[in-house]
């Protein structure tokens, strides 16, 4: 799991990367420093969470 920032001119973009077995999962967050990316950056880590989870109890079972 990772947060990358990526500077385009004047702007910070941010993306919330993590893997999901093979895959690689990124979700795009918003400019740095608004509201609505933090919003979008607890639910993408909550995501995270939720699949972690999931590969977790199935790997259990």
């Amino acid at each position: 799991m990772a947060k990358s920032e990526k500077i385009q001119g004047n702007n910070t973009y941010v993306t919330y990367i993590y893997r999901d077995g093979n895959k690689h999962v990124g979700i795009y967050c918003g400019k740095k420093g608004k509201a609505s990316t933090m919003k979008k950056l607890r639910q993408a880590r909550q995501q995270h969470y939720k699949v972690r989870l999931k590969r977790i109890q199935e790997k259990y079972q």
